[in-house]
């Protein structure tokens, strides 16, 4: 139907339309712009509208609002797979016009086409950026007849490895410059421009972001690091997004870190909304995920966007929005601050904020326009998964090209609200004079504020310097504030008194954005070190600490003065409200001072009469690893000595033996990545704190084994144990890895004997290997395959049967085989030179021709659930309690039926079967699913669950076999194996959603 049909039609659909729609057939996809309106179900009190629609738009991954109010879009025809040999790329920009303010983009123009891999655009001055394969490119139309005719490559480098996974989302910031999402490959980035005050240079921008000053050409990699997606809120947080991480905040910046590169910070980046696996998404579709094991979780969130709009209200200002297209759906939580970063709640419980039951609605980005409405990107797509990542039977389907003629943009806006005109879609800002500009930069509307602000900065007028100044100081918007700040530091006029009176604000946004301004003015204001003082504010808001704290360590004057910086920093370490996020601040700033800074909590801590809180132990931990990254024995000797000081008597003792543990962890931990130990010093200091020692890892011993201390603190003491002297460690760590206790803690013994040479570990964890759980059985295994004499140890322990060959995957095997010692290298190949018995390959042998077979899958279904279903479940049939053979899309049928017919050749040792003896004589066998120091649970056969007291339990162990019996073959012929085979390679397929031929079934 052609666009100006069905715009005939009202293109409009209010919230309710469709609820309980999920229980009516669903509908025949793909639809009409109309007919696709109808099966959206929105949250009340909210419409959606068509926008715009094919053929004016095609195949759309990105909107933007240029300052006239002109819809930009970006184009990519080349996914997924890209042109043709021979043919140019597919991509494009064009942009649309909403010419009688209606609301509708009627008027469309090609701006530029045959990029490759086009992913998103900024406007810039008389032109556009845009992310295309490889590159930022700056394009102009210079004759002005709406068409690029000025092709500049910016930058180059960014990795190509896949369309999606590249470079996307310029968005210019609130700090005049423009970021880039570097699609989770990163690259080695190169400008082509002229780059002020220097040649250019590479840039890596591996695990991180980039950004660049659109006017000066300076560019940097950043931290965070974005799949296709990077928004902002009002204050300049940045948030990033990949297929399983719906939300990421980056809480750390790069500048920061490098005040202590002794600190391993491991993370810089927190998850606002809940990822991956525990994840939960709603859609009202017959939503089709790769895997079967991401049902009902995200899998493809992109487009994570804050609403920052005008129109919604205050329940969705600052919300979060993120696109999941496989789900068919927008998501939206609610975004609070917490700490020094923020966390975020589902906006409804079980219902998400936009879901179709049309399985084409594919919506990938969003942007929020002039006029304050929410603008959803649909891609209208069959398929909108990349053929790299889907079984090889996928890798081609017929329908991955169906919808590149087709794309949507809606609108969305309060249900009720009549609002529109002109003035809104089309407000010509272009054309206004600076001095107006100014005053819209305190407008409820983030796209206004942004607009006037880049406009500012590309025209650097500087005769609104008096007005953005008096915006600064006056503007009852602590945006606006914010965004005059910045917009004077764009023009190089931040004075020091704006800077002053910014400081001492009763907003602490605005504060926190004057003290981001000031680090790069320290040098020029000495004067200014009383203003950073933590508690000189007006708030105690916690996320104006964590930036005061951060900005301490650029100020050259706290730097020298260590007295100082010590005592404002022991203020906040010894708080009880300080998150992670804040002691990482903390540790960072105290760089050099960091001995100081520990020996100073240790002694505020110790004249207080309340216990260490756990934030306060964190700390120190982080604390003591600076200093023992250091390698200083000094530094290491003054530590012990303040803990050997700080042991307290009667209802402190406790409390002081863990802080006491936690900074002797963290010392270790901090020597061990240079190599050394506490108990490996220079022969003196050795002796001297060996000798200061031996109570405390008395202590660790005592903890470790102790089951009512919480499980961090036993690894934590089983930590210490692990440099220990021998003597000490190693009984305690061998008592805790084979002594039926938890199994966190038998792997954290395991692993920290991995450090000793002592010969008789590996033989000692040999004779307890088949009592053993499967995560303990891993660690034995990893510790004996650590060194060449202990691989020996492994290899006779399988000669001997201790250890079965079933017990080491494939991986393991391979490290053995192709081990660099020589000799365990020609003995394992001797060893594991026969994994499979004489009697299971004469079975896989001749059951070989069902793999030749045209296997039937329906009658496949019918021996699955005759032979399988008690222990596996697809497709609706069976119970879980094997491993998961429903996602077979890794698998092929040679590895089914293997996997079948010899199922104790490569088993997780997750599936083991266990047999337990208890003391009355019961015979109980069954998968290990649980453990815990009072008792052991079973699942067995048809999802039965039976759980033991330890005290009842006379004996336990491995079979070292899997659960599946061996022998299936005489119960299912080669011609119920190939229908087996095909079933379960196929079941997905067949209810024909998925347009593939399977084999055995008639045509669709």
């Amino acid at each position: 139907m052609q666009l100006v049909q069905w715009l005939s039609v009202s293109c409009v659909v209010v919230a309710g339309v469709v609820h309980g729609a999920e229980k009516l057939p669903p509908p025949k996809s793909p639809l009409n712009p109309t007919a696709a309106l109808k099966e959206f179900r929105l949250h009340p009190g909210f419409r959606i509208e068509v926008a715009a629609a094919e053929p004016q738009v095609v195949d759309p991954v990105a909107v933007r609002f240029d300052a006239d109010g002109r819809m930009w879009v970006v184009e990519m025809g080349d996914y997924p797979n890209g042109p043709q040999p021979g043919q140019p790329p597919a991509s494009r920009v064009r942009w649309l016009e909403d010419t009688d303010g209606d609301g509708r983009y009627e008027t469309s123009r090609v701006f530029a086409e045959g990029l490759l891999f086009a992913t998103g655009l900024q406007p810039w001055q008389d032109g556009v950026l845009v992310t295309v394969a490889g590159a930022v490119l700056f394009l102009r139309d210079t004759d002005g007849d709406g068409r690029a005719d000025q092709r500049k490559e910016w930058y180059t480098g960014f990795k190509q490895e896949n369309p999606q996974l590249r470079a996307n989302h310029p968005t210019f910031a609130m700090n005049n410059r423009i970021y880039v999402a570097n699609g989770l490959r990163g690259g080695v980035v190169t400008a082509v421009r002229p780059v002020a005050g220097g040649t250019a240079k590479s840039v890596s921008v591996s695990g991180r972001d980039f950004r660049f000053d659109p006017r000066s050409g300076v560019y940097e990699a950043v931290n965070g690091n974005g799949q296709f997606g990077m928004t902002f809120d009002d204050y300049g947080n940045r948030f990033v997004c990949s297929n399983r991480n719906p939300c990421r905040h980056v809480v750390l910046e790069g500048r920061y870190l490098e005040k202590n590169r002794r600190l391993a910070v491991s993370n810089v980046m927190h998850d606002v909304v809940t990822p991956g696996g525990v994840s939960h998404v709603f859609p009202i579709s017959r939503t089709w995920t790769t895997s079967t094991l991401h049902e009902g979780q995200f899998t493809a969130a992109c487009g994570v966007t804050i609403y920052r709009g005008d129109r919604f209200g205050p329940a969705f200002s600052g919300n979060v929005l993120v696109c999941d297209p496989t789900g068919n759906l927008v998501h939206r939580e609610v975004l609070e601050s917490r700490g020094s970063t923020f966390m975020a709640r589902p906006g409804r419980k079980g219902i998400e904020f936009l879901a179709s039951r049309d399985e084409w609605f594919r919506a990938v980005n969003m942007e929020v326009g002039p006029d304050g409405a929410l603008y959803i990107v649909d891609m209208y797509r069959a398929v909108i998964e990349h053929p790299q990542w889907v079984p090889d039977e996928l890798k081609k389907r017929p329908d991955n090209y169906a919808g590149n003629d087709r794309g949507r943009i809606y609108r969305i806006v309060p249900r009720d609200e009549v609002v529109s005109g002109r003035e809104r879609t089309s407000p010509q800002l272009s054309r206004v004079k600076t001095s107006q500009l100014v005053t819209l930069l305190g407008h409820p509307n983030a796209w206004q504020r942004e607009t006037a602000a880049r406009l500012i900065y590309e025209r650097q007028d500087q005769s609104v310097v008096p007005s953005l100044e008096q915006l600064a100081r006056q503007s009852p918007s602590t945006a606006g504030r914010i965004h005059a700040l910045w917009a004077l530091d764009g023009l190089g006029a931040v004075s020091g008194p704006i800077l002053k009176a910014a400081l001492g604000s009763e907003k602490p946004r605005v504060s926190e954005q004057a003290l981001i301004l000031l680090e790069t003015r320290l040098d020029e204001h000495p004067e200014w070190m009383e203003a950073l003082d933590v508690g000189s504010g007006p708030t105690r808001d916690e996320r104006l600490t964590f930036q005061r704290v951060l900005t301490l360590g650029s100020h050259p004057g706290w730097r020298r003065d260590s007295g100082r910086l010590v005592r404002t920093l022991t203020e906040i370490a010894v708080s009880a409200k300080s998150d992670q996020w804040l002691r990482d601040a903390v540790c960072l700033t105290a760089g050099p001072s960091s001995v100081d800074l520990l020996i100073a909590v240790l002694a505020a801590k110790q004249q207080s009469k309340l216990p260490v809180q756990e934030d306060v132990r964190e700390v120190l931990k982080l604390l003591a690893e600076t200093v023992g990254a250091g390698n200083m024995t000094g530094d290491v000797i003054r530590v012990v000595e303040r803990l050997e000081s700080f042991q307290k008597a009667g209802r402190q003792r406790a409390n002081g033996q863990q802080v006491q543990l936690a900074c002797l962890s963290g010392l270790e931990t901090g020597l061990q990545r240079r190599g050394r130990s506490v108990s490996q010093m220079p022969k003196d200091a050795a002796v001297f704190l060996n000798t200061r020692l031996m109570t405390l890892w008395k202590t660790a011993a005592k903890g470790a084994r102790d089951p009512n201390w919480p499980m961090s603190r036993r690894r934590e003491a089983i930590d210490v144990l692990g440099f220990a002297f021998d003597a000490v460690g190693i009984p305690v760590l061998l008592e805790l890895a084979g002594g039926g206790g938890h199994p966190d803690i038998q792997v954290a013994a395991i692993r920290n004997l991995v450090q000793s040479s002592d010969a008789k570990i590996g033989q000692s964890l040999i004779t307890k290997f088949e009592t053993l759980a499967p995560a303990p059985r891993r660690a034995v295994l990893d510790l004996l395959l650590s060194s060449p004499s202990r691989c020996q140890l492994l290899l006779e322990a399988i000669v001997n049967k201790r250890v079965g060959r079933g017990d080491l995957d494939p991986n393991r095997v391979k490290r053995l085989r192709e081990h660099k010692d020589r000799t365990v290298r020609e003995r394992a190949r001797v060893v594991l030179a026969d994994l499979v018995p004489a009697a299971r390959q004469q079975v896989l042998l001749a059951y070989r021709p069902s793999l030749a077979k045209q296997g039937n899958p329906i009658a496949g279904r019918a021996v699955f659930r005759k032979h399988c279903s008690a222990c596996h479940r697809v497709d609706g049939i069976g119970v879980d309690v094997a491993p998961d053979i429903g996602d077979s899309r890794t698998k092929t049928t040679t590895q089914l039926l293997t996997a079948i017919l010899d199922p104790n050749r490569a088993v997780d040792n997750n599936f083991f079967s266990y047999t337990v003896v208890t003391e009355s004589g019961r015979v109980l066998t069954g998968i290990l699913v649980a453990e815990t120091p009072s008792t052991v649970t079973l699942r067995q056969q048809e999802g039965k669950q039976v759980s033991i007291l330890r005290g009842e339990i006379e004996a336990m162990k491995s079979n070292g076999i899997s659960l599946m019996p061996v022998g299936l073959e005489k119960n299912i012929s080669v011609q119920q194996m190939s229908d087996l085979l095909n079933f379960l390679k196929n079941w997905r397929y067949l209810d024909g959603r998925v347009p593939i031929k399977v084999p055995g079934t008639s045509p669709r």
